[in-house]
């Protein structure tokens, strides 16, 4: 990298930001703000060149006996999958950084902050009273990234309205 450190809503390609971007990173809270049954999320603020941009950061959660060096694997081995996708239904990797969640020593995800949510919190909003033609282009757009993660291919977990995250309400 060539010194200066790219605005994250500037970049084209997530390649061209640094892997760790923990110096760029602060809390807008203390506490995550959602969280599922293997990870809680925060809210935070990428810093760079005097821009902030929000950004979601992701950390595993593990039990506490789990073996260190198998949770280290395991996230090395998500970011390395996550590094390769690129398709307009998919939230890029940003990168990674440490210091959240029960084991701050442990990498976390850096994502783009999706300002209108989860598909699940999106449709309890809207009391899950949607048209054909919303219902039509949510369907459209959670078929084609899947149809681009089993091309890559890509084994992924349950995917279910908690983990599917809105660009833009219908």
């Amino acid at each position: 990298m060539d010194g200066h450190n790219p605005r994250v809503g500037d970049i084209e390609d997530t390649r061209d930001l640094p892997d760790d971007l923990t110096p760029f990173i602060t809390r807008t809270t203390v506490d995550p703000i959602s969280g599922g049954a293997f990870s809680d999320v925060w809210k935070c603020s990428y810093d760079a060149d005097g821009i902030s941009t929000l950004v979601a950061v992701k950390a595993s959660r593990f039990q506490e006996d789990y073996d260190l060096q198998r949770m280290k694997r395991e996230i090395r081995r998500e970011i390395g999958i996550l590094k390769i996708l690129r398709h307009d239904n998919i939230v890029p990797l940003l990168g990674r950084m440490k210091g959240f969640g029960r084991r701050p020593e442990m990498d976390c995800l850096v994502f783009p902050w999706m300002p209108n949510g989860t598909l699940s919190a999106y449709l309890k909003s809207r009391h899950n009273n949607l048209t054909v033609l919303e219902r039509s282009c949510l369907l459209e757009d959670v078929s084609a990234g899947l149809r681009y993660l089993h091309s890559v291919p890509v084994m992924h977990g349950d995917i279910t309205g908690v983990y599917l995250v809105l660009l833009r309400y219908l």
